[in-house]
């Protein structure tokens, strides 16, 4: 069963994998960081600010958080004021 499964598995589109990638590879170093954080009992507001590194970073991955860079790139294209 588990060989039929395999020969019946898509290929993930490439540019999807290669955008994530860096999204989940700060989000693991995010973690990481995190966890330390705690292991130590560091302050707080040392975890609270990898923890908002990490959801940042997955808001990237899924659209949910807007760069300055993506609006000037969006707003761009628009002609304000006529």
């Amino acid at each position: 069963m588990a060989e039929r499964a395999r020969s019946h598995r898509e290929p993930p589109l490439a540019p999807s994998v290669s955008r994530c990638r860096h999204h989940v590879d700060v989000c693991i170093n995010h973690l990481r960081n995190a966890h330390s954080i705690v292991l130590n009992e560091d302050p707080p507001e040392l975890l609270a600010v990898e923890l908002r590194g990490t959801l940042d970073s997955l808001g990237g991955m899924v659209g949910a958080v807007y760069t300055d860079d993506l609006l000037d790139r969006v707003f761009s294209r628009f002609c304000v004021g006529k």
